[in-house]
């Protein structure tokens, strides 16, 4: 990493493989954000060892070990990113500071249990990707979650169908999520929280059902021709 400026605040790493040096981002000590692609166990430690970081996104891990991170009591940002190795998050439910967490396509993680402890989050991103999707039993440890704003769960599968959980979440105002719950429970959302922006909610609202609206009266077409 030789002739990059060690005062920056700000660096996105892409170590080639074999090619990180022990140590070497210890020298960036004044780093706030951090962007990382690749990394394995011994540079996850590494970089939790930057105390002055306040965002964070690994990227394509190769480790399973990210226990470090749960001493990173400053980040106000963290996302996790396209890693199939990780199956436990409760390292993080320490970082009780969390305002944005973004946890996408980590297919080895079915709970959201870690969440309950993160009482700051203003945003939470917890999805799959366009060819695997997530899967967790429920959306229930959410419902503490007092001050959140903005909820994406696009490539979600969540079991028990339920969306109660979400409407005691009296903050929020952006939901992205896919159609998978019945039209019942984004109704009872609408209702509870008139303001929300949801285009599941806005299209009951318009049709009454998901059934009744274009798409859902297309697809109902395409199953009888079946």
């Amino acid at each position: 990493m030789e002739g990059i400026d060690r005062s920056l605040a700000e660096l996105v790493y892409r170590p080639g493989a074999g090619k990180h040096v022990a140590g070497s981002l210890l020298a960036f000590s004044k780093l706030r954000a951090l962007w990382v692609y690749g990394a394995d166990a011994t540079l996850v430690a590494e970089v939790a060892e930057l105390k002055r970081l306040e965002g964070l996104s690994l990227e394509r891990m190769k480790t399973a070990e990210i226990a470090p991170l749960g001493g990173m009591q400053p980040l106000r940002s963290l996302a996790l990113c396209d890693s199939s190795q990780a199956a436990s998050l409760e390292t993080i439910a320490n970082l009780d500071a969390l305002q944005v967490l973004e946890i996408h396509d980590m297919s080895g993680v079915n709970t959201l249990e870690w969440v309950k402890s993160l009482a700051s989050l203003r945003t939470l991103a917890f999805e799959g990707s366009p060819a695997r999707r997530a899967t967790i039993d429920s959306l229930s440890p959410i419902s503490g979650l007092s001050d959140l704003e903005n909820l994406f769960i696009t490539t979600l599968v969540v079991e028990d169908r339920s969306l109660e959980p979400v409407v005691a979440l009296k903050k929020l105002r952006v939901m992205q999520s896919t159609n998978y719950f019945p039209s019942d429970e984004f109704k009872r959302l609408s209702e509870a929280n008139p303001a929300l922006k949801c285009s599941w909610t806005d299209t009951v609202k318009k049709y009454g059902s998901l059934e009744a609206s274009p798409m859902g009266m297309a697809k109902a077409k395409l199953r009888t021709r079946h």
